[in-house]
């Protein structure tokens, strides 16, 4: 019973040092946002999150929707070009993709009288941030 307990004592000790789950690289690449909104809040900078009426403010301010008075439905494509080249020990391996995404898709709901303003609003949309669709592979 002592060695069993002995045994995993070292064991808790000693196996985290072995293990590696991400390091301050890994971090960063995953805390970077890629907008991926309407083409209308890209060409603004991404403003309409403080100005309202456009579906990028759906996750930044949802009050904004307060200045819908129709029903709307949006979408934008994107293309994305993608490419990595790894050299390693002599061996050259390239991954060229060129592919056409959906970086935002969102419907409002909405009604109201152009001089009130909307009494009711409801919206839902996908806006994507970030995209690790990506393949680097390197062999001997």
């Amino acid at each position: 019973m002592k060695n069993t307990i002995k045994g995993m004592l070292i064991t808790c000790l000693f196996l985290p040092a072995s293990a590696i789950g991400q390091n301050e690289i890994d971090a960063l690449r995953y805390s970077q946002i890629q907008i991926g909104s309407t083409a209308r809040s890209l060409s603004m900078g991404g403003a309409f999150g403080a100005l309202g009426g456009d579906y990028s403010c759906l996750s930044t301010n949802p009050a904004g929707l307060g200045i819908y008075r129709k029903s709307d439905f949006s979408f934008t494509l994107g293309f994305a070009d993608r490419n990595h080249k790894a050299d390693f020990e002599g061996n050259r391996n390239d991954d060229d993709r060129f592919s056409l995404e959906l970086p935002h898709i969102g419907v409002v709901l909405a009604n109201g009288s152009e001089s009130q303003g909307s009494d009711f609003a409801f919206g839902i949309a996908y806006n994507r941030l970030a995209s690790f669709n990506n393949s680097i592979f390197f062999q001997r």
